[in-house]
């Protein structure tokens, strides 16, 4: 296929209607066989690089009154929209615009070597034509070489030394800081425990914590479970620490009252999104999360929680679905050089073996999880499974299992959680293999 219209129509309609995908989209304006249409394409680029909304206003802002006439108007928009097609297909119809311009390419080499009559210039034009299908098909942007990167390399490793404590973003432990390193760039950290353990409170308390202490931080938090208001009461408590119920009632003492004015300051000044859409794929996560990066450079992302994540693919199975979004988890913090911390659900420990610490192989529909995690805490609370009236308190022990660590320790670090505040606090931690 040289040249299909409908196909380039497709594209820009399905952007259109669905404007995260041009956070995703890697054509160039050249590579559309409609003049008109790469024109289109080049203003919605223009548009994603002043960070606005792409819609049909900023769009026909960028394109000019003059082009618009020319094309028909708003209408001209609102008719592409009939050609898009949903996020899955999406991908493909991005291919075929690659391959046509390709395919013209090639045409046009063709036809000079056509008039060629030098069996030297012939094989010359035909090696030039396998190298221009080469350099648009394959990319060396992810190859490095050794050699060139080991110059001024201990220069990278001395810098590291100097901004030791400003590379990682602390958890909500000093133990747990020493035993992983803290929430690292490029690292997916799957933090997991059956319902009503703390997994939730545990997460964003840290995520509050650093975007407090750290001015340059931003914190992109997907709560698809919780609503917003639900998610700030939690913040709220952690951070003054009040106790959660009083808050949602609205009865705060006097002394409440005291601890919200003193920590409010902080906490409002605190960069963090919170997005509490009901349904939310992970492509859609993916662009929101490429342009938050873009805009403010030093993020963090937490998600709560994976069994709520959807995609536009289909799989025939939950476990090849979990498989496929936990992998494009592990990419977006790769490729936004950021730490995504993901909450999953664990399964309850079977009653019949007794036991009920919890391991990797508890993750609900696991899938890859436990391959492409870098980190994963596993929470563990003894008073959650021995009901006492000893342990049926508001304050109690919780043990942070660091069941898998890529880049260092695994062990166990035990803490004081506090259910009635949605806080933490350190006890002795201990190292195990």
């Amino acid at each position: 296929m040289i040249y299909s219209e409908e196909t380039e129509l497709t594209v820009l309609g399905s952007i259109i209607k669905q404007p995260w995908l041009m956070e995703e989209s890697t054509l160039r304006p050249e590579q559309f066989g409609n003049e008109a249409l790469g024109y289109i394409y080049q203003k919605m680029i223009n548009v994603k690089e002043k960070d606005k909304d792409l819609n049909l206003y900023a769009l026909s802002e960028e394109l000019g009154p003059e082009f618009l006439k020319s094309i028909g108007g708003m209408q001209y928009f609102i008719d592409l929209q009939g050609y898009g097609v949903n996020a899955a297909a999406y991908g493909s119809y991005e291919k075929l615009v690659k391959d046509g311009h390709i395919h013209r390419m090639t045409e046009q080499e063709l036809q000079k070597l056509g008039q060629m009559t030098s069996i030297h210039d012939i094989a010359a034009a035909a090696r030039k034509i396998a190298e221009n299908i080469e350099e648009t098909t394959v990319t060396t942007a992810n190859e490095y070489y050794v050699p060139d990167l080991m110059e001024d390399y201990d220069e990278r490793i001395e810098q590291r030394m100097k901004e030791q404590g400003r590379r990682t973003i602390s958890t909500l432990s000093k133990n747990l800081d020493n035993m992983t390193g803290g929430y690292r760039n490029k690292d997916l950290i799957i933090v997991g425990a059956p319902p009503s353990v703390g997994k939730t409170a545990f997460a964003v308390r840290s995520a509050v914590k650093a975007a407090i202490n750290d001015p340059e931080l931003t914190i992109y938090i997907f709560s698809i479970e919780m609503s917003y208001e639900d998610m700030i009461d939690r913040m709220i408590s952690g951070h003054m620490r009040i106790d959660g119920m009083r808050i949602q009632s609205g009865r705060l003492t006097d002394e409440d009252w005291n601890k919200y004015t003193h920590g409010l300051e902080r906490f409002k000044n605190a960069k963090i999104i919170l997005d509490d859409s009901p349904s939310m794929t992970i492509e859609e996560i993916s662009a929101k999360v490429r342009k938050v990066k873009k805009k403010h450079g030093k993020v963090m992302v937490v998600d709560d929680y994976l069994q709520r994540v959807s995609t536009v693919q289909n799989f025939g199975t939950t476990r090849e679905k979990v498989t496929h979004i936990v992998r494009e988890m592990k990419k977006i913090a790769k490729e936004n050089d950021l730490p995504f911390v993901c909450i999953s659900s664990l399964a309850r420990p079977s009653d019949r073996t007794g036991k009920t610490r919890p391991t990797m192989s508890m993750l609900r529909e696991s899938g890859d999880i436990e391959f492409e995690a870098d980190v994963i805490m596993l929470l563990y609370r003894e008073d959650y499974f021995n009901k006492t009236e000893e342990t049926n308190s508001d304050v109690g022990e919780i043990e942070i299992i660091v069941d898998k660590n890529r880049k260092g320790k695994t062990g166990v670090v035990k803490m004081i959680y506090e259910r009635n505040f949605s806080n933490f606090m350190d006890l002795e931690g201990r190292y195990g293999a």
